[in-house]
């Protein structure tokens, strides 16, 4: 968003040291700071970080869903076995989701954000 202003107004901007200032071929230019910090790839990479977390998080959820149900049902039950099958399903998927995060950013960030999530979460 650019926007022009003539030469002899004042400009007010609440909140400025929340803002990153910088000027860029002639134009002041103002980043939010908790942007600043995720801008190109790192944003990019920051907000797939993020997905994997929530997915993990929904295949967690899910296994202890199953996990529950099946002790509805009795021994030997249809439905018992193809929750048990869904649950081994929903273990490799955690399983592989926490590798490729792990190849892709690093251990220290997997737990940083997996402790993130589950306080934002309690």
């Amino acid at each position: 968003m650019h926007i022009i202003i003539k030469m002899s107004e004042i400009i007010r901007i609440p909140n400025i040291e929340n803002y990153v200032q910088e000027i860029i071929n002639g134009e002041l230019v103002l980043t939010p700071k908790n942007l600043k910090n995720f801008q190109g790839d790192n944003f990019i990479n920051e907000q797939i970080a993020r997905h994997m977390i929530i997915d993990y998080h929904f295949h967690e959820r899910r296994s202890e869903e199953y996990e529950s149900e099946i002790a509805e049902f009795p021994e030997n039950d249809e439905h018992r076995e193809t929750l048990r099958r869904q649950i081994g399903i929903i273990h490799v998927k955690k399983f592989t989701l926490r590798q490729k995060f792990i190849q892709r950013f690093g251990e220290d960030l997997w737990n940083n954000l997996v402790l993130e999530y589950r306080a934002f979460h309690a």
